[in-house]
């Protein structure tokens, strides 16, 4: 329901608010937080707009009956343009969350100036209620597949995407070159990831047919957990470090980590060269699923060649990203420390980003297990799903 998801996403925000504002007493910390709260705000009327013509145009909140009354509009090619807008409002209020471009402008100062385990909350969770509730309101998700509101064939909706996912990819990682702030490095590279994941959304609106590797949804909620590990492990290590008093702001901080902190550094390299997505790590995977599933759209679908070059567009922006990663990881075993070495001390953030390092190697070795699970959880149309019932 209508109704439901929104409550739900602003569940999801109320108490981050708190959490960026309470554990800070910094004025930079403190501009984040509200900056934050403000274009949240904004980004919820935004979605509430879109979903008041969702509702003018279905007579209904329910999910089901919104998209089957959009959908019959499209395949019948009497598409309302009041039925664009309400897209156009959607993509601007979810884009918050996913912090796509233009609506990515909060990231970096927010990344910044808030604690790093909320930081780490943020880079993850409001992505992953972004992409899902999209996928709900476009009819990709939990919706019968007799047809979308919003595919390939007649609407202006996945052009928009498409624009906004190679926007998002490029600008995120030439920005994240220029920065030495290493939460602005993630900050800048967290948005180009949301632009990488945006590409399986639209194999997604293509509707995929029985005999496609992929259903679009499958690819983007692996890449959702691969990028979890990755995120969540690199932000880990650096609470690791600031607990054993040890300054992390700039990538000038980590010079020498190899030699006083050798575990934080090898952990914090395998998190870096799965986000480059180099074999043998789980960024390399979810990458080459992106990539593939571009490709493997039918061959029918109106914007086949710029699937195609999408797909290129994603392999040249992992090749930049390297530049960054590479920076941060010669820092770290090619440089001496600027300061003499702080002593060592476990930590909760430390087993933590072991953890993730251990899923990070283990679904760049062995992915099949979460890519059967994604599989089950987002099936191409038409194959069968295999259901649990209860007792």
């Amino acid at each position: 329901d209508l109704v439901t998801l929104f409550l739900t996403l602003e569940m999801l925000s109320i108490p981050t608010y708190v959490l960026l504002y309470l554990p800070v007493s910094s004025k930079l910390g403190q501009e984040s937080a509200i900056k934050y709260f403000m274009l949240s705000v904004l980004s919820s009327g935004l979605l509430l707009f879109g979903f008041s013509y969702l509702f003018g145009l279905s007579g209904s909140t329910n999910l089901t009956v919104v998209v089957s009354a959009l959908s019959g509009a499209t395949q019948s090619g009497s598409t309302s343009p009041l039925a664009l807008v309400a897209g156009i409002f959607v993509i601007a209020g979810l884009g918050f969350r996913l912090a796509a471009v233009p609506f990515h402008f909060y990231a970096p100062d927010v990344y910044e100036g808030g604690p790093t385990g909320v930081v780490a909350q943020l880079a993850l969770v409001p992505k992953v209620a972004g992409f899902v509730a999209l996928a709900k309101v476009f009819g990709l998700l939990g919706h019968p597949a007799a047809g979308l509101p919003f595919d390939v064939q007649h609407t202006l909706i996945p052009l928009t995407l498409w624009v906004v996912a190679v926007v998002t990819m490029c600008l995120g990682n030439l920005m994240a070159m220029l920065q030495d702030s290493l939460k602005r490095i993630f900050a800048f590279s967290g948005i180009a990831n949301s632009g990488y994941m945006l590409i399986g959304l639209l194999v997604a609106m293509t509707q995929p047919k029985a005999g496609a590797n992929h259903s679009g949804l499958d690819v983007l909620f692996f890449y959702l957990v691969v990028y979890g590990f990755m995120t969540v492990g690199a932000f880990a290590i650096l609470a690791h470090l600031r607990a054993s008093g040890k300054q992390t702001s700039t990538v000038d901080d980590l010079a020498g980590l190899g030699k006083s902190h050798p575990f934080s550094a090898f952990l914090m390299a395998i998190f870096f060269f799965s986000m480059i997505g180099l074999p043998l790590t789980a960024g390399f995977v979810g990458k080459l699923n992106l990539f593939f599933s571009a490709f493997d759209v039918p061959t029918g679908t109106k914007m086949k060649s710029m699937f195609q070059i999408i797909a290129v567009i994603l392999a040249i922006n992992a090749a930049i990203s390297a530049v960054y990663y590479l920076r941060v990881i010669g820092a770290m075993y090619l440089r001496s420390p600027l300061k003499p070495n702080e002593p060592q001390r476990m930590s909760l953030s430390f087993v933590a980003a072991c953890l993730c390092g251990l899923g990070t190697v283990a679904l760049g070795v062995y992915p099949k297990p979460l890519m059967d699970i994604t599989t089950q959880i987002a099936p191409t149309p038409d194959l069968p799903v295999k259901l649990i019932a209860n007792p």
